[in-house]
């Protein structure tokens, strides 16, 4: 069986990715500003969460808040098929948990993606997150990653970063890693290969969103991307469906 990697554009604050593959790896990675929802459809995932073992069967699902630590792989013996989903914290701000699920079921239904059931248990965890406020502590670290976030494509290195709040290089790395559990290196090559996905998205060429995402050539994001995104930049454009355009492919 040919694998498979699809990406959905839902709206501005939703992303649907499907998975048909005999292997996958991610490493470990974050997500700063999403929700992420995995539901496995076949086939078992392996799952690190903040340095927790799990493993995910069919009809599981698993609810990872923004800032988990997470990796996933696959076993070689067996297909996986799977979906997640990527929901801003926005989405929920500006929407009811209901309004936001029935939004969902009625996209995933469209493309044969019956998964209701959990989507609405997906649903009541993230619900008692929010309530819970662990999805927005604000703290000096939490402004930095902000200020990450917003321009990843700054040259700012991390010597620059500890001057402008008062550290040690060694003291800033441990307080962010602490908060945000990653290195500030780590999460701006995060963030940079997040900002060229958008730009991709929005009809970038590869070499464009190289440099407007901060890396120095386009090798450098080939390399980044890859790592992060489990595929290479032209493979990501070729995956991508952007159902708020009418269903069109970015290639």
């Amino acid at each position: 069986m040919k694998d498979t990697i699809q990406y959905l554009i839902l709206s501005e604050q939703a992303e649907c990715i499907y998975y048909r593959s005999g292997q996958i790896y991610y490493p470990p990675h974050t997500h700063a500003t999403h929700f992420s929802v995995v539901m496995v459809l076949r086939g078992a995932l392996h799952a690190v969460i903040q340095k927790e073992k799990t493993v995910l069967c069919e009809n599981d699902y698993l609810v990872i808040p923004p800032d988990t630590l997470h990796e996933f792989s696959s076993e070689r013996s067996r297909t996986l098929e799977m979906l997640t989903l990527c929901l801003s914290q926005k989405i929920y701000f500006a929407h009811d948990c209901e309004s936001v699920m029935n939004f969902l079921t009625e996209k995933l239904s469209e493309h044969n993606f019956c998964v209701d059931h959990l989507l609405w248990q997906a649903n009541r965890d993230i619900n008692t997150l929010l309530h819970n406020d662990i999805a927005s502590p604000q703290s000096e670290m939490q402004l930095l990653k902000q200020q990450i976030l917003q321009k990843p494509e700054s040259h700012i290195t991390v010597s620059d970063m500890a001057e402008n709040h008062y550290y040690s290089e060694f003291h800033l790395i441990r307080r962010f890693k602490q908060c945000v559990n990653l290195t500030p290196h780590q999460f701006l090559i995060q963030c940079r290969v997040r900002k060229a996905q958008r730009l991709l998205q929005s009809g970038y060429s590869v070499t464009d969103a190289a440099y407007a995402s901060g890396f120095c050539d386009q090798s450098h994001l080939d390399r980044c991307f890859k790592k992060i995104v489990g595929m290479n930049p032209l493979e990501y454009v070729d995956a991508v469906t952007d159902l708020t355009q009418g269903g069109k492919k970015l290639s």
